[in-house]
């Protein structure tokens, strides 16, 4: 099991931009915002609505 602090100590910014991609989203530094951005675009609300998270606590 990988944890999210796990994913969040692993930057992004040494890697070359063409190794992961965010679709024009700032602030991802991190494979932690990585998979939380990455995470918003798998559901689809009738093919065209995207599902977003929430924080529950």
């Amino acid at each position: 099991m990988i944890t999210r602090e796990e994913l969040a100590a692993v930057s992004l910014i040494d890697l070359p931009p063409d190794q992961y991609g965010t679709g024009g989203v700032d602030g991802v530094n991190d494979l932690d915002a990585f998979i939380e951005v990455l995470s918003r675009t798998i559901g689809h609300y009738r093919g065209e609505g995207e599902c977003f998270l929430t924080d529950p606590g």
